[in-house]
């Protein structure tokens, strides 16, 4: 939470030692952010780094994000005590992970969702963890200047806003531009998809549609009031405390939204809920009945290459219910395991798709071996590809 606000409010009236309506709004604000803020992000980096969400790799920038915005807290807490034990020069420092760390670290999530959504091909060529580490050692740096540049620039109150509402304008305008571009193309019909009834849209890709909307209008609450706040005081050579204090309550109630999202996970951020998933997939087994939600799935196109057109550049993918692939996949081990214990199963010869066992080593040994043969004798050489669905 970039709560930096309160050391230029104590420098510029440092003449009133009272504490008035808005030192306690902002007091209370900081409070807040300390006190939810620090333990919802300790447990944000506690889930990514136990694997429980989408993958290390794959939430990277989330990582990033969240070891930020726990050194905002403890920002916060400086700006608390600072009213009585003064640590202004620490606090000016740390301000700079709030004006240039954390909007950094969201740009980036915004670029990857930017790139996964209008540029996939590009998304998965850049996707691997070496790439986020550049990415992010890139951006460390650039805090750590802000951050320097805080601490000698905080004298001079002027510059200062300038600094962080330049900063704020440029980074909410290159967000933008990456989540309307990705809203844009959220609601455009894909390849396939204007034969479609209205009732018919994609689930998912509503769902999609919704948070990215939900992260661009967090993102407005967020530093749009900073930036009034900023340019205000540039133009007028005044500075209005009851703005910045609005602009503290915007920063910190909307950026509870980036961790509320990514805990947003059903079964795997939930374990309460599990018991209700087994006592479900008892009662269907129960039944016998498969629930007709289960029977549909909803296809999804994705490009094999870079600006793909036809529809015979595309392959389909089909999603399914979760529950429906939980309760299959269970269904499908017990099944597997039964036959192979009871022989009716010949793993020298099936072994595609049985649990434990490597699969076709045989026939990949064989295809090597034909290949290299070919290729020494410079001879010709035919594969043929069966595909057996079932």
């Amino acid at each position: 939470m970039s709560n930096f606000t309160e050391n230029f409010t104590t420098s510029v009236d440092s003449t009133t030692q009272s504490i008035g309506l808005v030192d306690i709004i902002n007091i209370s604000m900081y409070s807040i952010s300390f006190l939810f803020g620090l333990p919802t992000h300790s447990y944000v980096i506690w889930l990514i780094t136990r694997g429980s969400g989408s993958g290390f790799v794959s939430e990277f920038f989330i990582f990033n994000l969240s070891i930020c915005e726990i050194c905002n807290c403890l920002n916060n807490l400086i700006c608390i005590f600072d009213r009585f034990i003064p640590c202004k020069h620490l606090g000016s420092f740390l301000s700079g992970l709030a004006i240039t760390g954390s909007p950094l670290f969201q740009c980036l999530i915004c670029v990857e969702r930017y790139l996964a959504v209008l540029h996939p091909v590009t998304f998965l060529k850049y996707k691997p963890l070496r790439y986020k580490l550049i990415c992010c050692n890139m951006a460390w740096i650039i805090t750590l200047g802000s951050c320097l540049s805080c601490m000698l620039t905080f004298v001079f109150f002027y510059v200062y806003v300038c600094f962080f509402s330049l900063q704020y304008m440029f980074f909410i305008s290159f967000q933008l531009f990456c989540l309307v571009a990705v809203l844009r193309a959220l609601k455009q019909s894909g390849p396939g998809e204007r034969a479609r009834e209205r009732g018919e849209e994609n689930h998912m890709k509503r769902r999609a549609f919704y948070l990215i909307l939900i992260t661009t209008v967090s993102m407005v609450i967020t530093y749009v009031p900073y930036i009034i706040a900023g340019f205000t005081f540039i133009l007028t050579q005044h500075h209005i405390r009851e703005l910045f204090s609005f602009s503290i309550i915007c920063n910190v109630l909307a950026g509870f939204v980036q961790p509320v999202l990514y805990l947003h996970r059903v079964y795997e951020k939930c374990p309460n809920l599990l018991r209700p998933l087994w006592k479900l997939l008892k009662r269907i087994r129960k039944k016998e009945s498969v629930p007709s939600s289960w029977q549909k799935a909803v296809g999804c196109l994705v490009p094999k290459e870079e600006g793909s057109v036809r529809i015979g550049k595309f392959r389909t993918i089909s999603l399914l219910s979760t529950e429906c692939k939980t309760f299959f996949s269970v269904v499908t081990k017990r099944m597997s395991t039964y036959m192979i214990d009871n022989g009716y199963l010949n793993t020298s010869i099936q072994k595609g798709g049985i649990s434990g066992f490597a699969g076709f080593l045989e026939h990949t040994g064989v295809i090597s071996q034909m290949i290299h043969e070919a290729r020494m004798k410079k001879g010709d050489w035919t594969v043929v590809r069966n595909g057996i669905s079932g």
